[in-house]
């Protein structure tokens, strides 16, 4: 901390927002596939250092019936009684295709049909109440019914992915590494400068 006291992260002649998060499960993310907005510092790529021997973010797996994830949709103002399908409409386009857009089918509270997009990475991980950006979704259907049963979300890491991860970030401060190679790997094109004048 006290290494960079008054320094600040420019890229293109204006300061960045400096994300960072505790673990990216191997991978970062682009700003624009997980907030939508574009930041040319915040570009996805692969993440050696992120397993840390001590790093306990990989391999999670939530699984929800349909009406846990009809809960989870309700609690963000999203009415749903009940979940019929959840479809996959995109993935990220870093390695790690994480998915990025779904939607959401089902019936509101007064029975009518429901449909509803999440329309970026971090809503999905959100409203899911996930670890980190899912990596893949599976779905179980009832045998009799034929109907949607169970939907279950697996993944590696924790938080948005996007900016620096905490554990690579000590992984390579153990292995020697700078503070500013450290930020130089996290963050695309940048230059470390002081604090600008007001």
């Amino acid at each position: 901390v006290d290494g960079t006291r008054g320094l600040v992260l420019m890229e293109g002649g204006r300061v960045i927002p400096a994300y960072f998060h505790s673990s990216d499960g191997g991978w970062t993310e682009n700003s624009e596939d997980v907030w939508r907005e574009y930041i040319a510092a915040i570009r996805g790529r692969q993440d050696p250092y992120d397993r840390h021997p001590e790093n306990p973010h990989y391999g999670w797996s939530v699984r929800y019936s349909v009406y846990e994830l009809a809960a989870c949709l309700t609690a963000k103002d999203y009415p749903f009684s009940v979940v019929t399908e959840v479809y996959e409409i995109e993935r990220t386009a870093s390695g790690s295709s994480r998915l990025k857009r779904v939607e959401v089918v089902g019936l509101d509270q007064n029975g009518q049909p429901q449909r509803q997009p999440l329309g970026n990475a971090d809503l999905v991980r959100v409203v899911f109440r996930l670890k980190s950006l899912p990596a893949a979704m599976s779905k179980e259907y009832d045998p009799v019914s034929g109907q949607l049963a169970t939907v279950t979300f697996t993944g590696d890491g924790w938080g948005h992915a996007l900016g620096m991860s905490q554990w690579g970030a000590r992984t390579m401060a153990e292995q020697g590494f700078r503070y500013t190679d450290i930020l130089n790997f996290y963050y695309t094109g940048v230059t470390i400068e002081p604090v600008p004048a007001r």
